[in-house]
């Protein structure tokens, strides 16, 4: 799907398959329809891995002396279970991408409704550590609501906008409702005690936002949300999230 700045409304590129539709506007979806071909978006799957590998080089370099004296003298023990993490990431990423979008999307208000309910669970039953209420204990693993979090704000900003784009120029469609998404996920996450997740989860919102908001918004209020991202706006996370965004909200 591609966007043009001049009317703001979603065009198929060639070869992409459109999906019949029902009464209503709805688009009926098959289960033909469920899975996808085509190729991958090469620049987004370069950027992801570099990410990753960013992330594994320094959590290796951080760990290696740490897991040493506190882990037998095992100065891998912290990488190598997050490398099983990265290649799991990974299978799911690539078992994601030939998932059709319109998929994700049905699914995005069961998705809202878990990830806050986590948010807040984690708050009141978590693990005990130097003060931080980030981890839900699952017997001998922890899940972290907030990761989850990461992926769905993404999803239902994407979704909020495919929606209502035709009243974006509406100050409250446009801004008001976007940033009290954002600001509830903040809040949540604020409360963990996690600041690198909040300002992270900011980014996400206010980048990816703006970036799709910039052909449908008045410029006036495109500039202030954009200004408020700051220099998330520049750099690889803010390629990923506005590659993200336009892909699903297309």
């Amino acid at each position: 799907m591609a966007y043009h700045a001049d009317n703001a409304l979603p065009s198929h590129s060639e070869g992409e398959r459109v999906l019949p539709m029902q009464k209503g506007g709805k688009q009926r979806l098959k289960k033909s329809d469920i899975w996808v071909t085509g190729s991958f978006d090469v620049p987004f799957l370069a950027l992801s891995l570099l990410l990753l590998t960013i992330g594994l080089v320094m959590l290796f370099s951080a760990s290696y002396a740490y897991a040493f004296y506190n882990d037998d003298g095992n100065s891998y023990a912290y990488i190598s279970r997050q490398l099983i993490f990265a290649v799991v990431g990974l299978v799911a990423m690539f078992i994601l991408s030939k998932l059709n979008y319109k998929v994700i999307q049905a699914a995005t208000v069961p998705l809202l409704l878990v990830t806050l309910a986590l948010l807040c669970l984690v708050l009141v039953y978590h693990t005990n550590l130097r003060g931080f209420r980030r981890w839900i204990p699952l017997g001998p693993i922890t899940f972290q609501p907030s990761d989850l979090a990461k992926f769905t704000i993404s999803v239902v900003l994407a979704n909020y906008i495919s929606r209502y784009y035709h009243q974006m120029r509406k100050f409250k469609y446009g801004f008001v409702y976007p940033i009290l998404v954002i600001a509830v996920f903040c809040g949540l996450i604020y409360l963990e005690h996690h600041m690198s997740c909040t300002i992270l989860i900011f980014l996400i919102g206010a980048v990816g936002r703006g970036q799709q908001l910039e052909v449908v918004c008045h410029r006036r209020w495109y500039c202030g949300s954009r200004g408020g991202a700051g220099g998330g706006q520049s750099g690889v996370a803010g390629e990923l999230c506005r590659r993200t965004h336009t892909r699903l909200a297309g």
